[in-house]
C-alpha cells in the first residue's frame, strides 16, 4: 500500500521532519514556499521547492498565492497519481516515539445528525 505524508515548511528540516522521515511505511513529500531555505534539503525527503512546484504540469501551481499554507495541496497532487493513503500533518508536530497512523482498514463509529460536536472537550 503506498501511504504518503504531506507538510509544507518554510523552515529547515524540523524535528517533527527528522521523525516522520524516519517512518519508513510513508513517503515524505514537503512543499516549500517563498519563506523557505533556498537549500532546502533532506534524506528520505521528497522536496518541492517552489523552482520544482513551477516545473509540475498542475493549473493550480499558478493559481496558489505564495506564502500560504494552501501550497500545500500541490503536494498532495504530487502525491495522488500513486497514493492510497495521504496523511496530512505539520511540520511543528512532533510524533512520539511511540505513536502510530491509525489502521486505515478498521471501522470507526460515526455521528449522524448530531450537529456540531466539539471532540475536544
Amino acid at each position: 500500500m503506498n501511504k504518503y505524508i504531506v507538510v509544507t515548511s518554510i523552515f529547515p528540516p524540523t524535528e517533527a521532519v527528522k521523525k516522520f522521515s524516519e517512518n519508513s511505511n510513508y513517503k515524505f513529500i514537503v512543499v516549500g514556499d517563498a519563506k523557505s531555505p533556498s537549500d532546502w534539503r533532506f534524506q528520505d525527503v521528497n522536496y518541492f521547492s517552489l523552482v520544482r512546484q513551477e516545473a509540475l504540469d498542475f493549473e493550480l501551481v499558478k493559481k496558489l498565492p505564495l506564502n500560504h499554507y494552501c501550497r500545500k495541496m500541490i503536494g498532495y497532487l504530487a502525491a495522488m497519481s500513486d497514493a492510497e493513503i495521504i496523511v496530512d500533518t505539520d511540520d511543528d508536530n512532533i510524533p512520539k516515539d511511540s505513536w502510530t497512523f491509525p489502521d486505515p482498514n478498521l471501522r470507526y463509529r460515526s455521528l449522524t445528525g448530531a450537529g456540531f460536536i466539539n471532540i475536544y472537550q
